[in-house]
């Protein structure tokens, strides 16, 4: 981030469980609400500001659910 001039992030809840639902219905990973926390950033409206309409962004799902069955 430093070398980007990135920026961190900190979202609610709803947001988390927003872009959880998203990742899990449009890619079929079973992503877990932690992993898939780096898409309720990008979905945070003041985010705007930072990523030009056409930008390319990567989004990282790091960790799968991992409730009991």
């Amino acid at each position: 981030m430093l070398r980007s001039e990135g920026q961190a992030r900190v979202v609610g809840e709803e947001m988390i469980s927003r872009a959880n639902r998203l990742a899990r219905t449009h890619t079929g990973i079973d992503v877990g609400h932690t992993g898939s926390a780096g898409l309720a950033g990008l979905l945070d409206p003041s985010v705007t500001e930072f990523v030009d309409r056409g930008q390319a962004v990567v989004v990282l799902f790091t960790g799968i659910d991992r409730h009991d069955p």
